[in-house]
């Protein structure tokens, strides 16, 4: 697995790297600005990715990632805890809060590599779809649609319902009789709307308001690592 460090600090970049190492990890391109990431062109599997830097900071390259639809999976490691809520998208599989111990790190490297062989993953109509690739499902009378993160929709003959309880306790809720939504792709959520990250906007059942705010607000905490 190609791993990336972006980060303006030498010291912390180079101490990053060097627990990297350490965990057995040797392919590793460090990056010293988000200026550097982008001219070098390269696509590393994971990204360290600080937040705070002077002059492409991380939640612009975060956005480039996401507008690119490239497979790089970022893990913010920064000290700007206060940017976290601007900081969650498609591509961020966690956070960590400098200084990082190596099991935080290693765990996170995991989790990049079980993204990256797509271990969460459904099968339909005999294709394995990564849990991170799907946006939502929408009912279709007795079918389903998948809306996919490239752009593509993909018919499921099995009704909502079933979906519903097939992927209980894992990144996906129903928030409405018609939609049940991946919340690694959302963007925001006010005023019973959710805004995916593909800028779609749908609709929080009232009666469902509550256990979602719950069952997000979970779901924020596991993703992130102090």
């Amino acid at each position: 697995m190609k791993i990336g460090i972006c980060d303006d600090n030498t010291e912390e970049r180079n101490h990053l790297a060097s627990i990297c190492k350490e965990l057995g990890y040797d392919n590793i391109d460090l990056y010293i600005s988000g200026e550097d990431y982008l001219i070098r062109n390269t696509l590393p599997d994971v990204l360290f990715l600080d937040i705070g830097m002077n002059d492409i900071d991380g939640l612009e390259i975060k956005e480039f990632l996401e507008r690119t639809n490239l497979k790089t999976y970022i893990i913010f490691y920064t000290t700007h805890s206060e940017m976290m809520i601007d900081a969650f998208g498609r591509n961020v599989i966690g956070f960590l809060h400098k200084p990082a111990s190596p099991r935080q790190i290693q765990r996170y490297l995991q989790k990049a590599a079980c993204y990256k062989k797509g271990l969460s993953e459904i099968t339909l109509e005999n294709k394995h779809l990564p849990y991170n690739e799907i946006l939502y499902i929408e009912a279709k009378n007795v079918y389903s649609s998948f809306h996919i993160a490239d752009g593509t929709i993909q018919l499921s003959r099995k009704a909502l319902r079933n979906w519903a309880a097939e992927l209980e306790d894992t990144s996906f809720f129903q928030i409405h009789r018609s939609y049940i939504i991946n919340m690694h792709h959302i963007k925001s959520f006010k005023n019973g709307k959710i805004i995916v990250s593909s800028d779609q906007c749908l609709p929080v059942g009232k009666s469902r308001q509550k256990a979602f705010k719950t069952a997000y607000q979970c779901y924020l905490l596991r993703k992130t690592e102090y």
